[in-house]
């Protein structure tokens, strides 16, 4: 599969980050790499727009699987429940950054994955991240740091409207 390409566009001093992929036909499969919260909320406006999801995840009652057409069970990095995930799905994406790069790839060699792995990789790494998003022109207004508590990695920006949108990982375990 080819890889994602994004383009710069300003606009009103704003500046915006768009995909260049082509859009999803209705009735397609979504697959969703991760079956926690946000995949169980991607999962239902997907439906609300009448897109099937099916989930790729290690839980067997998983906040995701609960409400996706169907789910996979397995490991991010086994390559045989990775080749199963895929054959469910006409598109890939992941609901968070802790999933396997290299299981990206694979998926990447069968369906397309939306983000890309490469994307994945950048956002994996927080100041390769802040590189990025400063050669974009997105203001960063601090970090990235660690949260004391729970030792997650976060860093912060100003959306094109002008408020403050932390992004952060590592939350899980705390």
């Amino acid at each position: 599969m080819g890889e994602e390409q994004f383009f710069f566009e300003k606009k009103n001093q704003k500046t915006f980050i768009r995909s260049a992929s082509a859009a999803l036909p209705p009735n397609a499969t979504i697959g969703i790499v991760g079956g926690g919260q946000l995949g169980r909320m991607s999962a239902l406006a997907a439906a609300r727009l009448g897109y099937r999801c099916h989930v790729l995840t290690p839980e067997p009652d998983s906040p995701a699987g609960q409400v996706a057409a169907g789910v996979t069970l397995g490991d991010y990095e086994d390559p045989a429940a990775l080749r199963d995930f895929a054959l469910h799905a006409d598109v890939v994406t992941f609901e968070f950054e802790n999933v396997s790069a290299e299981g990206l790839d694979l998926l990447a060699s069968i369906r397309p994955v939306r983000p890309s792995p490469a994307v994945l990789r950048t956002s994996q790494e927080r100041i390769v991240e802040k590189n990025f998003l400063n050669a974009a022109g997105v203001p960063i207004v601090y970090g990235p740091g660690r949260h004391p508590a729970s030792g997650s990695v976060f860093l912060y920006w100003l959306d094109p409207d002008g408020m403050t949108v932390e992004y952060s990982f590592g939350m899980e375990q705390f």
